[in-house]
């Protein structure tokens, strides 16, 4: 991009009070550093030239400069709070995970060369990276797009990775205790392995186990829509099966079913 003298006003690198402005300390700290490279957002393009200006006073090389598009809500207004989760920390408590938001942000004003493939290792992204695929329209930001990334990680995850993942959440939901007996670990893992790939983020567990920790078997025997199924034909035969794999008593009652439940 090219700009007219005329179109750059004398700036300010100072303030009455003493204190140097932004556009004089970015400048003053790039050349401390060394930087050779610039990449920001495209709301910087105005301070650019100016910044360039300040650079050749200096007698200092200038670097390279890139501009970024705007990162956009569904609304086509610039990404805010009041789209939802806007910092890492709120990705974080929401269980998204750290290869699933990197992946996505990836995507977001750039794309790969050869096909539509949407998946991508931090060695994949590095290796096929280069400013000449970056787009030069505002990306759209699609919380659905992430947790549809997010849930894919979560099923190729290890498991003993994701369920340590998993707890901090069902011990905020006072599902599991803060020091969780060894069975109780072994069981709430095969748990977890059962829901997470149910789910766009962890901190959706704890709702979608809401049925098993949380379990009425009382009220599961007199609800009227149960009633055709557990007087069906094959009801014992499922029953008597069920209880050799669980390993408890044939004759399984809705007492004794709450018994073996709340044990767990």
């Amino acid at each position: 991009m090219q700009f007219d003298n005329e179109s750059v006003s004398d700036l300010i690198i100072m303030r009455s009070s003493g204190v140097p402005v932004y556009n004089y300390v970015v400048v003053v700290d790039d050349i401390e550093m060394q930087i050779t490279h610039v990449i920001r957002g495209d709301d910087h393009l105005s301070n650019t030239p100016k910044q360039v200006a300040l650079y050749e006073a200096l007698g200092s090389p200038v670097p390279e400069f890139a501009h970024l598009s705007t990162i956009l809500g569904p609304d086509r207004e610039r990404l805010s709070k009041r789209h939802g989760a806007t910092s890492i920390a709120n990705f974080r408590d929401m269980g998204v995970l750290p290869e699933a938001l990197v992946n996505y942000l990836a995507l977001l004003g750039w794309a790969p060369s050869g096909g539509n493939r949407e998946t991508f290792t931090p060695q994949e992204l590095i290796k096929e990276f280069s400013l000449k695929r970056v787009t030069p329209s505002p990306a759209i930001f699609d919380m659905e797009k992430l947790h549809w990334l997010n849930r894919h990680y979560i099923k190729q995850g290890p498991l003993e990775r994701i369920h340590a993942l998993a707890q901090p959440f069902f011990r905020k939901a006072g599902l599991l205790p803060e020091q969780p007996a060894v069975e109780v670990e072994q069981w709430s893992a095969k748990l977890v392995s059962l829901l997470a790939p149910y789910v766009d983020k962890l901190e959706e567990l704890p709702q979608k186990a809401a049925s098993i920790f949380h379990y009425d078997a009382q009220a599961a025997v007199a609800a009227e829509d149960n009633r055709e199924t557990l007087n069906g034909e094959k009801t014992r035969a499922v029953v008597a099966a069920f209880c050799a794999r669980a390993g408890v008593e044939p004759s399984l009652t809705p007492e004794r079913f709450q018994i073996h439940h709340e044990r767990y």
